[in-house]
């Protein structure tokens, strides 16, 4: 997808082989993409549920870097609005209902386009959300990162070298001349310092509180007008844990949070027994999100199927 801006974006697609409910729209988590095992099994249990998939790679994670020197970030909902107005213009949206769904960092983007449309969804003929992994409030989650142990040995050092290499590769085809602090990226041992130096000035925001504070989808919920649901973890070691989405008297925004399953660990959590419908391969998190989609897609449209 090329954009306004000169720059472009991948979208992979699938289409399903049953009876096509609709098209589902995902976004990934952070540094991650269409390929990635999560974004795979997610799509799997979508496809057998009757839905086409297309996974909307963020800029430069589609397997090649991307034009300028702005990417993604946490509230970039941008590209998401553009795929969306695009597929309008084609007429796809008015042939097929829309569902959009995500995990971790792409949940946020999800949640926060949702509430940045509000009402004007049904101009996109968007009918429902399914999402897991949604931060809500960064600021009050980013110190878990930090943390000791596996948080750092596993997570935070794959992800640190994911964007130092990003910015370095940035950084030497400008011949330094780039409008973030790249000495700081470069010794950076936490992600915070990475989004305070690099994320935060390309973007205009003032500091990485000051991102996390407009980016945050907890924010957005209240504008939500889709049926949409929100599948978290209580145990999950990259959220604070007292940190939930504010209660709402109506609310068409439904919370969950399961005692186990770290952050989109129990994405490779299986059931016992047989699956009725259901690959083999899906797993336990992407089945939910599928069978809520479904559930939306039968109350609007009276399927007995």
């Amino acid at each position: 997808m090329e954009t306004p801006d000169g720059d472009f974006f991948d979208v992979d697609t699938a289409r399903t082989l049953h009876k096509k409910r609709g098209l589902v729209i995902m976004t990934h988590g952070l540094e991650a993409s269409s390929a990635s095992g999560l974004s795979v099994d997610m799509a799997r249990s979508f496809l057998s549920r009757g839905f086409d998939v297309a996974c909307v790679n963020f800029r430069g994670c589609g397997g090649e870097p991307n034009r300028l020197l702005a990417s993604y970030h946490l509230g970039f909902t941008e590209d998401l609005t553009f795929y969306l107005e695009k597929l309008r213009e084609r007429g796809v949206t008015e042939e097929f209902p829309v569902y959009i769904s995500g995990f971790s960092l792409g949940a946020n983007v999800a949640l926060k386009f949702l509430g940045e449309l509000g009402v004007r969804a049904k101009d996109f003929n968007i009918r429902g959300a399914a999402v897991t992994g949604a931060p809500f409030d960064v600021s009050r989650h980013y110190l878990e990162l930090e943390k000791p142990g596996v948080n750092t040995l596993v997570y935070t050092n794959s992800l640190l070298k994911s964007m130092k290499s990003k910015a370095k590769l940035q950084y030497e085809a400008r011949g330094g001349n780039v409008p973030f602090d790249y000495e700081r990226v470069k010794t950076a041992t936490k992600i915070a310092t990475v989004e305070d130096a690099y994320v935060a000035p390309l973007f205009g925001f003032e500091s990485n509180f000051d991102y996390y504070e407009k980016s945050s989808c907890g924010q957005f919920l209240r504008q939500i007008a889709v049926p949409t649901l929100v599948v978290n973890a209580r145990d999950d070691p990259f959220f604070n844990p007292e940190v939930e989405p504010e209660k709402l008297e109506v609310n068409p925004v439904n919370y969950v949070r399961t005692e186990k399953g770290g952050h989109l660990g129990f994405l490779f959590q299986r059931d016992r027994g047989e699956w009725e419908g259901e690959e083999q391969g899906s797993s336990w998190m992407p089945r939910e999100l599928g069978r809520f989609l479904v559930h939306v897609d039968r109350c609007l449209f009276h399927d007995s199927v």
